[in-house]
């Protein structure tokens, strides 16, 4: 494999008239797919350039998917833009990239109140004729796409991935959890998202279905699963915040999906308490926890969870995927017992920041790997310790990491235990360090009337004196951002102002 594209030529011939992307209106199948993305990839205005960065407004529809494919059969590579975000960041992102073409649907208005200025392509552009584009011939290692994220510092980082770094996650993904043309994907997150590519590709490689679910049913529980059997969903991959609103609603009192038989969850930690109610809910689903980073082709651990939880239970991220070696270092050196922070090589590595050499050469590096060999290796910021069975548990960000009282504390661990609490949904834990107190933010769950007293009585119960909360607050729900994980910077604002 040295494209992308073979998976989707392949799929194409194997299961011709096979859906291969359905959306609530409308749905092409392996051939339309690859006929509609290949006629694009031979629009004039992508072949006037060449191994370029082409923007693709990734609106949550079977059309995001084929503009994505038709900038790869040009022989360019995309880069997703979020329509709903403000137009300066926006602006930020086409101006970093150096785009200077965009694909969008009905979304060119979007583009040039952005300060777009090159040529925007519509979906309705696409050319109505018989001249497809082939597979062009480029390395492995060429761009693919980029995904834009929020940096700490408030400007966009974009991640670059090649083809190889793609085609080696997604062999050694089917190849773990055995995915075949029978599954029927229900895909949640944005297309803007990187998670998202675990979704497109599966179904790229397998020949399965993608049904691209309604976002505002995740506002409506007991209308999503009845969407989810409608279509006959059987697999999701989704971040536990989107797993929790079907669970803390009691849907599976209502209605039961009736066809999954494998539920991913992946971004962010999944408390263990709503993560045990889909597990009775459903015992003969096959539950996992994923875990992985932009700068990682899909993922690089994973953990099947073979027993409900217990409430103040942390769940594993478990062990590497086979194209993947993962392991912890603390000041340089390897660690196997207590706490450091993960390190990842393989083939499934990014490339590069794009545009950023400094913030490149920072976090990717050659180094040795604990056998003594030599690889590029990616610090990942996420600190972890090995559990018993020798699977890596997450910690917390080495940036919510704090030295409190002469004592280095990871905030995440003061955040675990308050979710194992009864009554609390969310938790989020921050450091004022001009004032030098930890501070803990709480999200009850639903219906319940715990109080922030009672959450720091029962804290001190649990953790060590030097990691009490000096203040607890709690708020009706905690703010997240546009991926759906807990909005941290929002929360220290937030908080900040708060006489402490």
């Amino acid at each position: 494999m040295k494209n992308i594209l073979e998976y989707l030529e392949k799929s194409a011939e194997k299961y011709p008239e096979k859906i291969a992307i359905a959306d609530r209106d409308k749905s092409y199948t392996f051939t339309e797919f690859k006929n509609s993305a290949s006629l694009m990839g031979n629009h004039p205005s992508l072949k006037n350039i060449s191994n370029s960065p082409v923007g693709v407004f990734a609106s949550h529809s079977a059309e995001t998917i084929i503009m994505m494919f038709g900038v790869l059969y040009s022989g360019n590579f995309y880069i997703p833009l979020n329509p709903e975000l403000p137009c300066d960041k926006l602006a930020q992102i086409i101006n970093d990239s150096g785009m200077a073409v965009i694909l969008g649907n009905n979304q060119e208005e979007t583009a040039r109140q952005s300060g777009f200025d090159g040529t925007y392509i519509d979906f309705t552009d696409i050319p109505q004729n018989n001249d497809y584009a082939i597979i062009p011939e480029t390395l492995p290692t060429a761009p693919m796409f980029a995904i834009y994220t929020s940096g700490s510092t408030g400007k966009p980082k974009g991640v670059q991935k090649n083809h190889l770094s793609m085609i080696s996650f997604i062999e050694a993904y089917t190849d773990e959890f055995g995915f075949d043309e029978n599954i029927v994907i229900g895909n949640q997150t944005p297309f803007f998202f990187d998670a998202s590519a675990k979704d497109i590709y599966l179904m790229l490689k397998t020949g399965a279905r993608i049904e691209i679910l309604p976002a505002e049913f995740f506002s409506f529980p007991i209308m999503l699963i009845k969407y989810l059997n409608e279509r006959r969903v059987s697999f999701i991959s989704w971040v536990p915040t989107a797993l929790s609103i079907v669970t803390k609603l009691n849907t599976f009192s209502e209605v039961l999906p009736l066809y999954l038989e494998k539920v991913f969850f992946v971004g962010e930690a999944f408390p263990a308490k709503q993560l045990k109610k889909w597990m009775t809910a459903l015992p003969d689903v096959r539950f996992v926890n994923l875990y992985g980073s932009s700068e990682t082709a899909g993922i690089c651990c994973f953990c099947e969870i073979t027993e409900a939880p217990e409430e103040d239970e942390q769940l594993p991220i478990g062990k590497p995927l086979s194209n993947c070696k993962v392991f912890l270092m603390d000041d340089g050196k390897f660690v196997t017992d207590g706490v450091g922070e993960i390190h990842v090589s393989g083939d499934a590595l990014a490339d590069c920041y794009y545009n950023d050499e400094e913030k490149t050469l920072n976090s990717f590096f050659i180094g040795e790997l604990p056998d003594g060999s030599k690889s590029r290796i990616f610090r990942t910021g996420d600190i972890a310790k090995y559990n018993e069975n020798g699977d890596l548990i997450f910690v917390s960000r080495r940036d919510n990491q704090i030295k409190h009282m002469g004592y280095r504390i990871e905030l995440g661990e003061i955040e675990h235990t308050a979710q194992s609490i009864d009554g609390v949904a969310k938790a989020c834990c921050v450091y004022n360090k001009k004032r030098q107190k930890i501070i803990l933010v709480c999200e009850p769950s639903a219906g319940s009337s715990i109080t922030a007293d009672d959450i720091r009585r029962t804290i001190k119960t649990k953790l060590a004196d030097y990691m009490h909360p000096a203040k607890v607050l709690t708020m009706e729900a905690l703010p997240l951002n546009a991926n759906g994980k807990t909005d941290r910077p929002l929360i220290e604002k937030i908080v900040m102002k708060e006489k402490n």
